[in-house]
């Protein structure tokens, strides 16, 4: 299982061959649109826990969609992002529970954004299983 975040939401998606490079390609930046995957790493309390976010979203001028507060200054990526979890050896896989748990605690959720001014909750806070 992984997250599917996208602006105001978050979603469990439970299709494990989703974690495959093309179908991750077709969900990350703007679903149905394939894009060149970006993993964003080291921005949770699990180190094996990843982003993966379209990597031109700044070019497309995608809407931000999650914030992380680790660093300073916070990330903020934009379009769909994928949560999801690496091995050792560098293999996407499904997050535990116990992952998924640390992304809806550790995750900000962009929600509003009006005049460069982003809106965000924990994504536990808009989290549809």
């Amino acid at each position: 299982m992984f997250l599917l975040i996208q602006p105001g939401k978050v979603t469990l998606r439970t299709n494990d061959d989703e974690l495959e490079l093309k179908p991750m390609q077709n969900l990350v930046g703007e679903e149905g649109d394939s894009a060149s995957v970006e993993y964003v790493y080291q921005l949770f309390s699990d180190p094996t826990i990843d982003l993966v976010c379209d990597d031109e979203f700044i070019f497309k001028s995608f809407d931000a969609t999650c914030v992380s507060n680790k660093f300073s200054p916070p990330i903020i990526l934009c379009g769909n992002v994928m949560a999801v979890a690496t091995t050792n050896e560098g293999k996407t896989i499904g997050l535990t529970q116990q992952q998924l748990d640390i992304v809806l605690n550790e995750l900000l959720v962009v929600v509003k954004e009006v005049d460069n001014k982003l809106t965000v909750v924990k994504a536990r806070e808009v989290y549809q299983s």
